[in-house]
This record gives structure tokens, C-alpha cells and sequence, in this order.
């Protein structure tokens, strides 16, 4: 499930038309979703930590308001040097 998918799953489980059963699959659904989320997020910044060039890069740029780990890893991804 997409990140934009969160929100929707989150809407879903508050549909007062849903009976209790679908509502608690979809509760179960969310906690392994936020789950996998977490380690992703974990294994994102375990490869930025290793790497000393990303490493600065992120320092400098995670105090910006606003920017998130997942912008970030976007951003930094970007600017990796192939060569």
C-alpha cells in the first residue's frame, strides 16, 4: 500500500456504514502497515548513517521545517555521485 494510501485506509476505518469485522481488519491492516513503515524508515536511515557523505548531507538538512525522512531519502538520492 502506497504512503498516499494511509489517509484513505484511515477514512475507511472511520466509515460508520462498515460492520465491526471489516473495521477491525482494517485496524489489523494499519498496524502492519505502520509497522512496515517503521522498519523501512529504520533501514532508510541505517543507510544514510553508514555512509558519511549522505551522513552530512542529512545533518544539514534535517533541522528544515518540514522535511520529513522520506523527502529527505528523496532528496539525498538525487544528489548521490555515481561515478
Amino acid at each position: 500500500m502506497p504512503f498516499c494510501e494511509r489517509g484513505a485506509l484511515e477514512n475507511r476505518i472511520k466509515n460508520d456504514t462498515l460492520n465491526d469485522d471489516v473495521k477491525q481488519s482494517l485496524q489489523r491492516l494499519r498496524k502492519v502497515y505502520d509497522h512496515e513503515l517503521k522498519t523501512l524508515e529504520g533501514l532508510i536511515l541505517q543507510t544514510i548513517k553508514c555512509s558519511p557523505a549522505l551522513n552530512e548531507s542529512y545533518d544539514f538538512l534535517i533541522p528544515i521545517k518540514g522535511l520529513g525522512l522520506i523527502t529527505l531519502a528523496a532528496i539525498l538520492s538525487e544528489m548521490l555521485d555515481v561515478n
